[in-house]
């Protein structure tokens, strides 16, 4: 009669010892961390229904926003707004489709853009700038502005993240 025995997984080493392998442990699974957001700052990029809005026309900026030499990198190279139009379809038709984490709805303007993310604004203008010597001076612009706000003043913001993506994107 032949007896059941229990089957436990060995390995053997080069010294042809043989060990007993522990069971896996399961892995450690941390429950989400509540969101921390100001109240009054509505996002740009919301998850919802694709019928649904996405992005609220002509809601106006929150009241405690930075005065806009704070909020963007400070660079002798600013955009016209006609370039800055033409740089910004550049972006959406040739460039955004390989960013999947970013979603921009049909209907933002240029200038909406701008208002709530300006440092994304900012890197968009600089990575479909023509200008090679251009590009490179608002590069390093925007690098030294994140570093000061994400390093030094330890900011955190959707604006910064979604800048950065893009700047290490292209």
């Amino acid at each position: 009669m032949i007896e059941a025995q229990a089957i436990t997984p060995t390995s053997s080493d080069r010294s042809g010892a043989t060990h007993v392998e522990a069971p896996p442990t399961p892995p450690v699974v941390f429950p989400p961390a509540k969101a921390q957001c100001k109240t009054g700052v509505q996002p740009l990029f919301v998850r919802g229904t694709l019928l649904g809005s996405v992005f609220r026309k002509h809601s106006p900026p929150p009241a405690d926003r930075a005065s806009d030499a704070d909020r963007i990198p400070s660079c002798c190279y600013v955009p016209t707004p006609l370039e800055a139009e033409e740089n910004f379809e550049t972006f959406r038709k040739h460039m955004l489709p390989f960013l999947p984490f970013m979603y921009m709805p049909p209907t933002l303007t240029v200038h909406q853009l701008q208002e709530y993310y300006p440092f994304l604004w900012f890197n968009i203008m600089t990575i479909t700038c023509m200008n090679v010597d251009r590009q490179l001076i608002m590069a390093d612009a925007a690098t030294q502005f994140l570093a000061q706000k994400t390093i030094v003043e330890s900011e955190k913001s959707l604006d910064l993240l979604l800048g950065l993506l893009t700047s290490i994107a292209w």
